[in-house]
């Protein structure tokens, strides 16, 4: 799970890998302690994935996810 600003709304966002289904699932905050599930956004890996982490890995102010495999990793570009 990772948690970051992915919409710049400047509210905590949750990205979490589904190891059961292969895809990675985001929930938007909505300032108020609570998140609204928006879905996969049709990111589907070929891979079961087992970990997540997120920042602006190429520096361009936006918020990226990594996500991690046992053997592999891919770089999601940001989905807000």
């Amino acid at each position: 799970m990772a948690i970051h600003d992915f919409n710049k709304d400047g509210q905590a966002d949750i990205a979490v890998a589904n190891y059961g289904t292969k895809n990675l699932v985001t929930f938007m905050g909505s300032g108020n302690g609570t998140f609204e599930n928006r879905g996969s956004y049709g990111v589907d890996f070929d891979f079961a994935p087992l970990a997540v982490d997120a920042g602006s890995f190429n520096k361009d102010g936006r918020s990226e996810i990594l996500v991690y495999g046992y053997y592999v990793i891919k770089f999601v570009v940001n989905l807000s």
